[in-house]
């Protein structure tokens, strides 16, 4: 819905303050609205109508301060649990009190706050670009960050505290039911578990720069929440956001150290950990209209590795490693290749390389990274570790911030 200009309603938009709170401000602001219109308001909503008209026409309610108290009063809790009676005192408001025009320009229409005021919003809170043209303008135009997707960082848990729910949606996602018991203290994929079975990824990130605070969780959960957390971020749903924001800000401290531009590196679009799926806006890639410049915002954290003979060791196609616990297979997978291409990072900040994450040289990109499509080229046009591989290729290219 678009207003006209002058007619903001602070009633209107208030987002999911504490009921006290938003209850306060609903009270400040009919306070400044005529009797009549308290009056009007409360005839409407009231049993008791009737008498409350004639009560407040005499002259008692002229005599007795109380009775525009009581006015506001019944107006303002009416606001706070019917929507109907919210949009009559917000016209109301819009008739009586209008926000003042330098109010209207300075502030709530101002290029130079709207940014910031509407940055702290997150995706859900998204009737706040309905509010009229210019919020609409901004809000569309906003970069999609972590905190707008899944909103802030937690404060009162942490990764660990989401690490059950998450593992048990990857078992529905696989079609499969495991046990809460399996993830939970002690069990065989339980947080310290895993931390010890994926020790040497861990000291390797260690080694080379990484906080321990930041391996663990990396490490982890991008071994084995992958799906769910791109699921959350695609439903804009903060239950994985501190798993989510454990991530993101590990490979981004690690953006901001990487000095070279990454080589190209390789993953499997469909099959096993293919990145559509783990993540089904790469789904895209395969529609019958993609072509060069097709461009979208991936959900989740994808992988890919540097080409060598164990990923590429004949001409059928990318082989994906796979850990049975009695040694590593190279499998092949009957997909697309999706080749990224890294370049330079720009002035502004943005990023277009995977970011190292394995000493055997696999590559991570966090979610809400935008995808390119540069080239495609058909099986057999295109060679790499001296195979000319008979399948399609899609090169693309990324950026993130």
């Amino acid at each position: 819905m678009r207003e006209k200009k002058g007619s903001h309603s602070v009633l209107a938009h208030t987002l999911e303050r504490p009921a006290m709170e938003y209850q306060d401000r609903i009270v400040a602001r009919l306070k400044r609205l005529p009797h009549e219109a308290l009056v009007s308001l409360v005839a409407d909503e009231c049993a008791m109508a009737d008498y409350i008209q004639r009560t407040a026409a005499s002259a008692v309610a002229k005599h007795f301060p109380m009775a525009r108290e009581v006015l506001v009063s019944l107006v303002a809790e009416a606001c706070v649990k019917s929507d109907h009676v919210r949009r009559a005192a917000d016209r109301a408001a819009a008739q009586h009190d209008p926000v003042p025009q330098w109010a209207v320009d300075g502030v709530l229409t101002s290029p130079d706050l709207l940014v910031p005021i509407l940055e702290s919003l997150e995706l859900r809170h998204g009737t706040a670009g309905c509010v009229c043209h210019a919020w609409a303008q901004v809000w569309q135009a906003l970069p999609l960050t972590t905190r707008r997707a899944v909103g802030l960082k937690p404060n009162i848990h942490t990764w660990r505290q989401e690490w059950i729910d998450a593992y048990v949606e990857r078992g529905r996602i696989e079609g499969k039911s495991w046990p809460r018991a399996m993830f939970e203290a002690g069990g065989i994929s339980s947080v310290e578990a895993m931390i010890e079975y994926y020790g040497a990824a861990i000291r390797w990130k260690v080694s080379i720069g990484w906080s321990l605070e930041q391996a663990e969780p990396y490490t982890v959960i991008s071994a084995c929440l992958a799906a769910p957390l791109a699921a959350a971020m695609r439903e804009r749903s903060p239950r994985y956001a501190a798993c989510t924001h454990s991530v993101c800000d590990a490979l981004a401290a690690q953006a901001k150290r990487l000095d070279v531009v990454v080589p190209p590196v390789y993953c499997n679009l469909t099959g096993k950990f293919g990145l559509s799926t783990l993540d089904p806006r790469w789904e895209l890639l395969q529609q019958p209209g993609a072509s060069v410049g097709l461009s979208f915002v991936i959900d989740g954290l994808c992988q890919a590795d540097l080409p060598d003979l164990q990923v590429f060791p004949d001409e059928e196609g990318f082989h994906v490693h796979m850990d049975y616990g009695d040694g590593d297979v190279y499998e092949l997978q009957d997909s697309d290749v999706v080749c990224f291409r890294g370049a330079p990072p720009d002035a502004d900040g943005s990023y277009h390389s995977l970011i190292p994450i394995t000493s055997f040289g696999s590559h991570a990109l966090p979610p809400l990274a935008t995808v390119t499509l540069e080239s495609i080229q058909q099986p057999g046009e295109w060679e790499v570790c001296g195979q000319r591989v008979r399948r399609r290729l899609l090169t693309v290219s990324v950026t993130y911030k």
